[in-house]
């Protein structure tokens, strides 16, 4: 029975601090607008440009139009792998 000596204060001592903490986050307006935020990964943004063949390193191979599942720069499957 001691135990509720702590405990009972205790609860209430961290009742009351969320409850403080939330009067506090709602009256400067934490939670006025809950539905914007959620929507605005959805707009889409600008679009860039394409970057200019010349831009980087001006002795770099324009970039291959073909591409694969194992990266534009692997080469090309004949066939079967080897037998060891």
């Amino acid at each position: 029975m001691s135990v509720l000596l702590i405990a009972v204060p205790a609860a209430l001592l961290l009742v009351a601090g969320f409850a403080w903490a939330f009067v506090r986050s709602a009256r400067a307006g934490a939670f006025d607008d809950l539905e914007t935020p959620a929507l605005r990964i959805l707009a889409d943004d600008e679009p860039r440009p394409p970057p200019s063949p010349s831009a980087g390193n001006p002795e770099a191979p324009p970039p291959s139009s073909r591409s694969c599942r194992r990266g534009a720069h692997a080469a090309p499957s004949t066939g079967p792998p080897p037998k060891r």
